[in-house]
């Protein structure tokens, strides 16, 4: 071998070994960036869960009855579900927004028309839509945490 025949070799190995170190490097920099945002995620979630959707599962279930289920959402109920979701808008879906005051303004049309308008007992989600959208968000970012969550809500 003479010594151009081993210099060319040095270089095309010189050569060889900072592209799969780049590539190298590169796979472990996306990894590491979606690891990260992974992790932002799941901190998003859990601030989600801790702030919005189980405080407010709390208080669609205080009228759940044994025997009769679900029974609904009074004012009450709304005008406290709304205060959280004020106090948090960035961290409301919209769909949950959209539910709720919905449902806020069929209550106050309500007790509008009404001849006693102090009677606030009226009950609103009888499609059970604000509970099962609240249901199946609580449970998917439960699952999103690896916590135990209820398959059959998703």
């Amino acid at each position: 071998m003479n010594w151009g025949t081993i210099l060319t070799a040095s270089v095309i190995a010189a050569i060889v070994s900072a592209i799969m170190n780049f590539i190298i490097q590169l796979y472990f920099e996306h990894k590491r960036v979606k690891d990260r945002k992974l992790q932002e995620i799941k901190e998003n979630d859990k601030i989600i869960l801790q702030d919005i959707y189980t405080p407010i599962l709390k208080i669609l279930s205080e009228h759940i009855i044994p025997g009769d289920g679900y029974e609904g959402v009074d004012v009450g109920q709304l005008e406290r579900i709304r205060k959280i979701i004020d106090d948090n808008p960035q961290l409301v879906d919209t769909e949950l927004d959209r539910i709720t005051y919905g449902y806020l303004e069929d209550l106050a049309h309500i007790g509008r028309n009404q001849s006693y308008p102090h009677d606030y007992d009226k009950f609103a989600d009888d499609d059970r839509k604000l509970f099962n959208h609240v249901r199946v968000v609580y449970n998917q970012k439960r699952k999103n945490l690896n916590l135990p969550y209820d398959e059959v809500s998703l």
